[in-house]
């Protein structure tokens, strides 16, 4: 029984030299899983959407961890036009795509519409949506 007993504290022993982390990555601090990319498309793809012209504004987030982003369409709604929106956005998707890497996306959540009142009280709308990528 003696025996048993120290021959199971010699192999968990050596387990534990084995299987030792460096002292390096033991003081490291935890590693940021939520660190975003806030990306402002530097092809806005104008010919995609006329009526908003230079007034709409494109956004991309992307969340390096998970690979998910967010994306923004905003413009006043006296000029929006969803099918516009969607176009632009599908453009600067697959430049990110193209660019970056991956082979395609798939959507994450339902695109949705929301309007809002700016600092000088005028309507915008707020075409956004998530998308996740896929190598």
């Amino acid at each position: 029984m003696k025996k048993l007993f120290a021959i199971f504290a010699a192999l968990f022993c050596a387990a534990g030299f084995v299987f030792a982390d460096e002292v390096d990555d033991l003081l490291k601090g935890p590693v940021n899983q939520t660190q975003e990319q806030v990306i402002t498309p530097e092809d806005m793809h104008v010919e995609m959407h006329p009526t908003a012209g230079d007034k709409a504004t494109v956004q991309l987030v992307f969340a390096t961890a998970t690979e998910e982003m967010r994306y923004y369409y905003v413009c006043p709604n006296s000029r929006f036009d969803e099918g516009e929106a969607r176009r632009t956005i599908l453009a600067c998707l697959e430049d990110f795509q193209k660019k970056n890497g991956y082979y395609s996306y798939k959507y994450m959540a339902k695109e949705e519409t929301h309007y809002f009142r700016d600092k000088n009280k005028l309507v915008n709308a707020r075409y956004e949506g998530r998308v996740k990528f896929l190598r």
